[in-house]
């Protein structure tokens, strides 16, 4: 299950809800604060009969979003997060909630909720900061982990490529040079201690980004952002004071020159105000209800 999902229902419980999870494995995950059962098959009368009686609204998540439509309804009230980019806009979901004011607006959206994290299991560490760092899949080209090399070199600063596949030294795909080391994929602790100790993260991003869950917890751990100026980058980095959002390579340079200027401090701050995981609960039960009113949009 997406880690974000996790989050949210660790969220509901905490806010007194319940929640049912339908997924393809069936397991007791009462524990972790929710219920789980696996339909016949992923089709619309399976997943609807896996639906507990009692069950107040769907929230329907992952990337089969056609398997209720606004021509084809569920039976219950429900809302539909959309996490990806999808080809062919958003008119045809039912109650479709975005991630980001640019996700919705490139999709002709009315509704988005930023994504959220519990910011008390990022800490900030009081780490002596130094390399930069890459975080995300190496061989995709939209995420810039080529451009990250260009850049760390340029700014004579060592980087941390993190994320599969691993590539080795020397390699035709990366653009090598001493100061770059490839750690592989990374979760949990170790995760968790580059987001704390390293200078900060470069997401050269080529394509337009729904949202982006690593930057904020970079920012979570104090360690400020340097990314492009596309997709939802601006709305979630705050330029000058947790990060810095570029249109070139050159003024990416200019921006790790400049992280001086910014405070740890500052970076926790801006994802408590903006992206804790309480804020998002609040923010769906909002449309919740408004889905159990009758309310469509």
């Amino acid at each position: 299950m997406p880690q974000l999902v996790e989050w949210l229902i660790a969220a509901q419980k905490r806010a007194g809800h319940h929640t049912h999870v339908i997924a393809p494995t069936a397991a007791n995950k009462a524990a972790n604060g929710y219920t789980v059962s696996s339909p016949t098959s992923w089709e619309r009368k399976a997943v609807e009969n896996a639906l507990p009686p009692e069950t107040d609204v769907l929230h329907i998540h992952g990337e089969d979003h056609q398997l209720f439509t606004r021509e084809s309804p569920p039976s219950v009230p429900a809302v539909t997060t959309v996490h990806g980019n999808l080809r062919n806009g958003g008119g045809e979901l039912f109650n479709p909630v975005f991630v980001s004011a640019n996700h919705c607006h490139r999709h002709q959206g009315h509704t988005f909720v930023h994504n959220g994290l519990p910011v008390d299991e990022f800490p900030v560490a009081k780490a002596h900061r130094r390399d930069l760092l890459f975080l995300g899949k190496l061989r995709r080209s939209n995420k810039g982990a080529k451009t990250a090399v260009r850049v760390a070199r340029r700014a004579g600063k060592r980087l941390i490529l993190a994320g599969q596949p691993t590539w080795k030294v020397p390699a035709s795909r990366l653009p090598w040079w001493p100061g770059v080391r490839a750690v592989g994929a990374v979760s949990g602790w170790a995760k968790l201690d580059l987001l704390q100790s390293t200078r900060a993260l470069l997401v050269p991003a080529r394509w337009d980004e729904p949202f982006g869950l690593v930057l904020i917890e970079a920012m979570a751990c104090g360690t400020p952002v340097i990314g492009t100026d596309r997709g939802a980058l601006p709305e979630i980095i705050e330029h000058g004071r947790t990060g810095f959002i570029c249109r070139t390579e050159e003024e990416m340079v200019e921006a790790i020159d400049a992280l001086d200027q910014l405070s740890p401090q500052a970076c926790r701050e801006h994802v408590e105000r903006h992206f804790d995981i309480r804020r998002v609960c609040a923010d769906y039960e909002t449309l919740y209800r408004r889905a159990i009113a009758g309310e469509r949009w």
